[in-house]
């Protein structure tokens, strides 16, 4: 009987061992999916259709302090073109898939985009080749 008992005093420190070891893990997890990026944005294919712009506007929260963090992306990208920036928020009205307000513009000749905001103008240049934006 003594060895029945030590038997089942395993069994439930193993189990509350368990518990305790998936409860820490689903408190980690948790943390981790309240600090992924979200946010919304638009993107415009260029009027050749040889290269698309998109622009972002993203917060997330850090890990371990849980402090709150909000950047905007720019990428213009297409054959032989890759490029990207990032920079902190630039005050303006919203944008993006939940708003009417627009704020990529393409040239009509494609050499050029420009993100238009009411106290700033990104303006990135295309060269023939495609390899080189000009910011």
């Amino acid at each position: 009987m003594a060895a029945r008992g030590r038997l089942i005093r395993r069994i439930v420190l193993v189990l509350c061992a368990l518990i305790a070891a998936l409860a820490i893990a689903f408190g980690v997890f948790l943390r981790w999916l309240d600090s992924q990026p979200i946010g919304s944005g638009e993107m415009q294919p260029s009027p050749d259709g040889a290269y698309r712009a998109s622009v972002h506007e993203v917060v997330a929260r850090d890990f371990w302090s849980g402090e709150g963090r909000h950047w905007f992306t720019f990428e213009v990208t297409g054959p032989g073109l890759d490029y990207r920036a990032s920079t902190d928020p630039i005050p303006g009205p919203g944008f993006g898939s939940r708003s009417d307000h627009r704020v990529t513009f393409w040239d009509r000749d494609s050499r050029a985009v420009r993100f238009i905001f009411p106290d700033m103008t990104i303006r990135v240049e295309i060269t023939r080749d495609g390899t080189t934006p000009v910011p």
